[in-house]
């Protein structure tokens, strides 16, 4: 019928992807889907009844919920941060952005590390700019995800977020998302060598508005 026709609806009922030739926005939305495919088969059915609601009370541009804002926004543009050490992680949900980048800066290749999700993330990689933010799940793992290999490390992701998704208790709204600077993170900008570089309050802001 006409509502299997739209985007999220076919995935969800075929397990097709519409995928265009020489589309970076695609791409990059394969890629994901490659390397989080549990993930984002959740994501894609908990859409499912908001997006038929809307579409057969008259299309598809009716008002969203928090839940699907949330899902939106960490889909399109949402990275996940893991961490061993929680102090770490704390660092973000205050907004301690030269405390992370800076002062521990030493830390965070052998305790910290930034995973893109969302295929915007991504795409906004191709050609990046201060301001470049992701909206982010943070993950406190054991300090064995850092001996595992990559492939490992996106399973043990994959699992986890699912386990966040299907339990429904911590992310439910926007807000539930950790802002995160992404060009902070060690070697991502090559200007961000300098202390200085994390004085740009307009970036590295103190908290949400």
């Amino acid at each position: 019928n006409h509502f299997n026709e739209h985007y999220a609806p076919r995935i969800y009922h075929t397990g097709e992807i519409q995928t265009r030739l020489e589309n970076w926005h695609d791409f990059f939305q394969y890629l994901s889907w490659f390397m989080f495919p549990t993930t984002k088969a959740i994501i894609n059915a908990m859409h499912i009844p908001y997006a038929r609601q809307r579409i057969e009370h008259g299309g598809d541009s009716g008002r969203r919920s928090p839940v699907e804002n949330m899902l939106s926004l960490f889909d399109e543009g949402g990275a996940v941060l893991v961490s061993s050490d929680e102090s770490l992680l704390q660092l973000v949900r205050d907004f301690q952005w030269k405390a992370l980048f800076w002062e521990r800066r030493e830390e965070l290749s052998e305790k910290f590390i930034c995973v893109p999700f969302g295929h915007a993330v991504y795409e906004k990689g191709l050609a990046p700019y201060i301001g470049m933010t992701a909206n982010c799940i943070l993950l406190h793992s054991g300090k064995e995800y850092f001996e595992m290999n990559n492939t490992e490390q996106l399973v043990w992701i994959d699992e986890k977020l699912v386990a966040l998704f299907k339990s429904g208790n911590t992310l439910k709204k926007p807000k539930d998302l950790s802002p995160f600077p992404i060009l902070g993170m060690p070697e991502w900008d090559e200007n961000n060598q300098q202390e200085h570089y994390y004085d740009n309050a307009n970036y590295f802001r103190p908290g949400r508005r």
